[in-house]
């Protein structure tokens, strides 16, 4: 039989190279998507939410304000360092064990968790920042295993 379309093989190879294309970018999508991480999920979020009320009533029970101080950057020669101040009704807190986590907003690669020592009033840390732009800190701070954390966003 004889084709009597006049071009018909021409629009089979167009409706061919679409599909292809449509078939290569979807699969490039799909591997970008796959094996990158954007490290916005908490590992433990639902664990998390069911103890949110708990973690409310150790912040009522210990009635503690935290206040932060952040100095320094990956742009600056000399190391960050970040500052924290416990006080309940105007009196500095001493004895507590306080923890630092600095997250990036964008991306769970570049997060680290910090270790507090005492310094006077103060619990302190110095370390070097990876890279400059946004970052949540996130403080823990317990003590007679009631705890709270409280979240400061800085830009660095």
């Amino acid at each position: 039989m004889k084709n009597t379309f006049p071009g018909g093989n021409r629009w089979l190879l167009a409706i061919v190279t679409c599909l292809s294309v449509v078939f290569i970018v979807n699969s490039f999508l799909l591997y970008v998507a796959i094996a990158t991480d954007d490290g916005l999920v908490d590992e433990d979020y639902y664990r998390k939410g069911l103890f949110y009320d708990k973690g409310l009533e150790g912040e009522k029970a210990l009635g503690w304000e935290i206040g932060l101080s952040f100095t320094g950057g990956a742009s600056f020669a000399a190391p960050a360092r970040i500052t924290v101040e416990i006080s309940k009704l105007g009196d500095a807190v001493r004895d507590a064990s306080v923890a630092v986590v600095l997250k990036r907003p964008a991306s769970g690669r570049y997060d680290r968790a910090l270790k507090l020592s005492p310094s006077g009033k103060a619990y302190t840390a110095e370390f070097e920042m990876p890279l400059d732009g946004l970052w949540d800190i996130e403080v823990t701070a317990g003590k007679g295993g009631s705890s709270m954390v409280k979240t400061f966003r800085v830009r660095v």
